[in-house]
């Protein structure tokens, strides 16, 4: 028994250069990279390169799981779909296969739209493996609000770190601590301009006492 083949989508660069830059967890951009080039590992997909395993969709046993169903098709996809912030009913007549959509929803949607779609994109196919290789059934509800809090707590991270990357720092404000009693603690420090740079250690004990320091001109820096 043979089933259709998704065809892999010729990837534009202006599409991998959106996907790419999205700021999303980067599994995420990968799994919708290989949902563009036709590579991702559905029954279908492993029956057509001679792999002997179930061809039917694991929840839905009347079509072939192609990832246009997989991913789209399937009636609990439908309603994951629908239960997203997206909103998405999808025309049962859509003649696009879904990498080509894939491709224009890229070039066409808002930042926003592009990330959510990305990140449930990753979440309905991580709740089908967990159906066929660990036998848990998952809500679309439960797995909806386990994608959206991954997708805001990643960015949320991001953000944060953006802002301390380049938050001033006001060196008045910074404090020596000092180490335990059976330990020294060794501050290291450069400084310099243009190509004229040295280097200088500071040994310290536990009441703050420098016990040694040294300072050297670095090579000259060309």
């Amino acid at each position: 028994m043979q089933g259709a083949t998704s065809s892999s989508t010729v990837v534009r660069d202006d599409v991998r250069q959106r996907l790419w830059s999205l700021k999303i967890v980067p599994r995420f951009r990968h799994f919708l990279w290989r949902v563009l080039k036709g590579i991702v590992p559905t029954r279908q997909r492993l029956w057509n390169k001679g792999v002997r395993c179930p061809l039917f969709c694991p929840r839905f046993d009347q079509a072939a799981e192609s990832v246009e169903h997989a991913l789209r098709d399937c009636p609990w996809s439908r309603r994951m779909w629908f239960a997203s912030p997206l909103g998405f009913s999808w025309p049962a007549d859509l003649s696009q296969s879904f990498g080509e959509w894939c491709c224009s929803l890229l070039l066409d949607a808002p930042q926003e739209v592009v990330e959510i779609f990305a990140t449930v994109c990753y979440y309905i196919w991580r709740a089908r493996n967990l159906l066929c290789f660990d036998e848990k059934e998952s809500s679309e509800m439960g797995v909806v609000s386990l994608a959206m809090n991954t997708l805001h707590a990643y960015k949320e991270t991001q953000q944060q770190m953006e802002t301390h990357s380049t938050a001033p720092r006001d060196r008045s404000k910074q404090k020596w601590n000092a180490p335990p009693s059976y330990c020294v603690k060794v501050n290291v420090d450069a400084s310099g301009s243009g190509s004229s740079w040295g280097l200088a250690v500071v040994i310290r004990n536990h009441f703050g006492n420098a016990i040694a320091a040294q300072h050297r001109p670095l090579l000259q820096i060309l």
